[in-house]
């Protein structure tokens, strides 16, 4: 039996595995961390907002949307329908999904255990229409990620991994 309140556990996992270590592609031989490499293509073009639609795969500001973050986005949107099935959601339910990211640059975090990395400060929502009259949202707002507060940076894992290819500054 499809349900409705299962949406905001979808809108859950979603996030955080958006924004963990595991959203990583292969490129060649060495490894990206998309989240890392959307903080620093984000900050170069001065675009704090990002948004993705976990339907389409479409990740605006077209200039955040290099190849690897689009590769990630439209692998999100191809496992959107399988995700929903695993939690009991009829994909049919689903108006509109996407997530959006608000950096702010001016603040970025400071790692513990290296000071002189600079951690992304993100906000992270995550949003879900379905298809009843009502139109009920299901958002999951992340807080700061990466905030002095919180130390978990995929930089700081990233350096263990001999073939890492750095973030584009």
């Amino acid at each position: 039996m499809a349900k409705y309140k299962n949406i905001k556990s979808v809108a859950h996992n979603i996030g955080y595995s958006f924004l963990s270590d595991m959203n990583m592609l292969r490129s060649g031989r060495a490894f990206v961390l998309v989240p890392e490499e959307i903080y620093w293509v984000a900050k170069a073009a001065n675009e704090p907002r990002v948004r993705i639609d976990l339907i389409t795969g479409e990740v605006e500001p077209s200039a955040i949307a290099t190849p690897n973050v689009t590769e990630s986005a439209g692998n999100y949107a191809r496992r959107l329908p399988e995700l929903l099935a695993r939690q009991s959601v009829e994909p049919q339910m689903v108006r509109s999904a996407f997530l959006e990211l608000e950096f702010d640059f001016a603040n970025p975090g400071v790692s513990r255990n290296e000071p002189s990395l600079e951690l992304p400060n993100v906000r992270c929502k995550v949003v879900f229409d379905d298809d009843r009259v009502s139109l009920t949202k299901h958002t999951l707002r992340i807080g700061a990620v990466n905030s002095p507060a919180r130390d978990v940076s995929a930089t700081k894992h990233c350096r263990h991994l001999d073939r890492c290819i750095p973030p584009q500054r």
